[in-house]
């Protein structure tokens, strides 16, 4: 026998044979299993070019006709910063001001670089321990130090408020980042004028959080409403950079009402804000003048019986600074609506049972509108345009991507090509420029390899269950890699179930938080299941409103029609039942170990909410009125009235500097247990918030394994 067919003898029982490497923590944790995106990946300006790096040591440029090129080393740019004893260790994170310029932080000093003359400089250098660094059109830099704000202008940095303090906090998000609001600032178009949030906590009431770090350890007081309390009052200041004047907006009465979604007339003269009172069953889009902050005129309220949401600002169409597009729910969907700017509707512009979930800008004449859409299904998300003008109602909307899966997409500044980035069960990630006009793909910029493809990896399906009153709900099920119908596994059901968020949709793996480290338990041997109940996100304001005054009711009734398919499944044991979730999974996982006692064995909860009066003002509010005006509710959604039904091995997880689910909740319920002869586990991770991170997060996740190990 030739010694070449002897090798393919000895090779191909190894090949046939070779075993798949299993889940480790630690990669989970580190990122590396996920799939790769192109760094940085943006339009340059207005051109038709899009830039990403290496993700360390090169600039590049692409487009649809370009091969890649380089268009600056690290190398390149470390040489310019020896001009001021600088140096970078990779590529900066940068952002385009122009089709030539882009700016980089380094610390709290700006710098531009402008490709055409190979020039760096020196933007901007901010006062120490600058935060919340907001850019203009103009260069300008607005930013935080402490609770003031300051603003750079013309080479000095300039102190717009000098009192900030525990109860006063100048240009950073108020109304505990609810209603859309991501930020404090808002700069006007043409940079010259920049909005800012003033918000007084002085009639909040302190809340203790410890810092055991420090000997002996720190009381480190924070600002928390809490449901039914005294709020806080927030105000809008706007500030001309030629005057070097401050005004404030007359948003008038009472002090604690809302104000969101702030946006700019295009010219810069008028600002507008959503105002929601405190119950926030009522907005009104008012229009205030940038000069003098007198109110101008309301262009229109909404009202709604449960609750209104504003999320989004005012969309201006270009070329028409009379005319923008406003997003509501008004119509029980999230759809758009074109309006004249004194407040006529002209028309409603798409329509139908789904959801817009992004709105992504208009084509460069304004002809033609771009968002993502759930109107394919819930569980994918697809790009599609409209037109804005000259069509009748609902006129004309072209969906503009195919491919299965979850689409997003950057618009490019000319508003004629997209870029867009997908996955779905087959593609892990793909990045493509497509057409604006009709979605064809121009070229292809990028294909993730698999990351899993040498890891054991257990099945996903997908599919749908009926709620008691006919509701699709979908739901997923991974199994083990080895899987056998004709054995017997034990299950565990990861819950979420509140308002603003989704598990389940037809990305890479299913989607879901926590994605790949219930693959790791699904290797371990489980059944792992997940269920999005009403009162979850994107399937319409009826599915969502379904716990209002009720959380805890209508979410646990679905998630049973979970566990009831779960048990009649053959290869399921019925009597090793496990649930987890973490924040409003964590209210729910106590809820299903409280109240289903005797169907689950063991509940893993981090951070669970326990009793919704310790909860804060503008979330619990929305869903469940104040405790005065929604007792029964209240008083059925405390976990802390039903602790001493508990049965099953109970761990909770606790970070003690949460400043969300604030470590009462965990508290409160663990004297309930006390009071009422009940054992359970209780861990703290002192040094974390709401989320378990960083180096810790291995420790996290070993700790929730071990306890379903050991329990179930």
């Amino acid at each position: 026998m030739s010694p070449k067919y002897l090798i393919l003898l000895l090779l191909f029982p190894l090949s046939l044979f070779a075993q798949k490497k299993s889940l480790k923590l630690d990669k989970i944790v580190d990122g590396s299993l996920k799939p790769q995106a192109l760094p940085q990946l943006q339009w340059r300006g207005n051109t038709d070019f899009v830039s990403y790096t290496n993700g360390k040591d090169k600039l590049v440029q692409a487009s649809a006709t370009d091969d890649p090129q380089v268009l600056l080393t690290l190398e390149g740019l470390n040489k310019k910063l020896e001009a001021y004893s600088l140096a970078l260790a990779m590529f900066p994170e940068i952002n385009w001001h122009n089709d030539s310029v882009f700016t980089f932080w380094m610390g709290n000093s700006l710098f531009s670089y402008d490709l055409h003359r190979a020039a760096l400089k020196d933007v901007a250098h901010l006062e120490k321990g600058a935060e919340n660094m907001d850019v203009s059109a103009n260069l300008d830099v607005v930013y935080t130090v402490g609770n003031n704000i300051w603003v750079h202008h013309n080479g000095g940095n300039h102190a717009l408020s000098k009192d900030g303090d525990r109860q006063i906090e100048y240009g950073k998000a108020t109304h505990r980042w609810e209603f859309g609001i991501d930020k404090g600032t808002f700069w006007s178009p043409k940079g010259g004028k920049v909005a800012f949030y003033r918000t007084d906590h002085s009639d909040v009431t302190d809340y203790p959080l410890t810092d055991f770090t420090h000997i002996p350890a720190r009381n480190h007081a924070i600002k928390y409403p809490m449901a039914g309390q005294k709020s806080h009052v927030a105000t809008l200041g706007i500030y001309d950079i030629i005057s070097g004047k401050t005004i404030y907006v007359e948003t008038g009465q009472p002090a604690d009402q809302y104000l969101t979604n702030i946006s700019w007339h295009p010219d810069g003269t008028r600002i507008y804000i959503a105002l929601v009172n405190r119950a926030q069953n009522k907005m009104m889009l008012n229009e205030y003048s940038a000069q003098n902050g007198a109110f101008v005129q309301t262009l229109f309220e909404e009202e709604n019986e449960k609750y209104v949401e504003p999320e989004h600002g005012l969309f201006f169409v270009p070329g028409k600074d009379d005319q923008f597009l406003w997003l509501s729910e008004r119509d029980g969907y999230n759809h758009l609506y074109l309006y004249k700017t004194n407040g006529h509707l002209i028309r409603q512009l798409t329509q139908g049972q789904w959801e817009i979930t992004d709105f992504e800008g208009f084509s460069g004449n304004g002809t033609k509108a771009f968002f993502m859409a759930t109107e394919q299904s819930p569980l994918e998300r697809h790009l599609y345009s409209v037109n804005v003008s000259g069509l009748p109602l609902m006129g004309n909307i072209k969906q503009l991507t195919h491919e299965d899966g979850v689409h997003e997409v950057i618009l490019s500044g000319r508003g004629n090509q997209l870029l867009d980035s997908y996955s779905n069960r087959i593609v892990p990630f793909r990045t493509q420029i497509i057409q604006a006009t009709n979605g064809q793909t121009q070229k292809r910029l990028w294909e993730a390899p698999n990351p899993l493809k040498e890891f054991e990896m257990g099945n996903i399906e997908i599919f749908s269950l009926r709620a008691d009153d006919g509701t699709k709900l979908y739901s997923r099920m991974i199994t083990p890699a080895d899987f056998d119908s004709s054995q017997t596994y034990p299950a565990i059901v990861y819950v979420y179930g509140g308002p603003h968020i989704q598990l389940i949709d037809e990305s890479w793996l299913g989607d879901s938080r926590d994605l790949l480290f219930l693959h790791y338990l699904a290797h371990q041997g489980y059944i792992v299941f997940a269920l999005d109940n009403r009162g979850s996100a994107f399937r319409g304001l009826e599915f969502e409103q379904a716990l209002f005054r009720q959380m805890g009711t209508v979410e646990l009734s679905d998630q049973m029609k979970g566990i009831n398919y779960l048990k009649h499944l053959s290869y399921v044991d019925n009597d090793r039942i496990g649930v987890y979730g973490g924040s409003y999974g964590g209210f729910m996982t106590l809820s299903l170990m409280l109240k289903q006692a005797d169907v689950f064995k063991v509940g893993v909860a981090r951070g669970p909410v326990t009793d919704w009066k310790f909860y804060e003002v503008m979330y619990t509010e929305r869903y469940m009125d104040t405790p005065k005006e929604n007792p029964g509710g209240y008083l059925e959604a405390s976990l802390l009235n039903h602790a001493g039904k508990l049965k099953g091995k109970l761990l909770i997880i606790q970070g003690m500097q949460d400043s969300t689910v604030v470590p009462q909740h965990s508290m409160a319920f663990v004297r309930a247990c006390v009071e009422q002869h009940v054992e359970l586990d209780f861990f703290p991770y002192n040094r974390h918030a709401h989320s378990v991170r960083g180096k810790d997060r291995v420790d996290f996740y070993q700790r929730i394994a071990k306890y379903f190990e050991d329990n179930l």
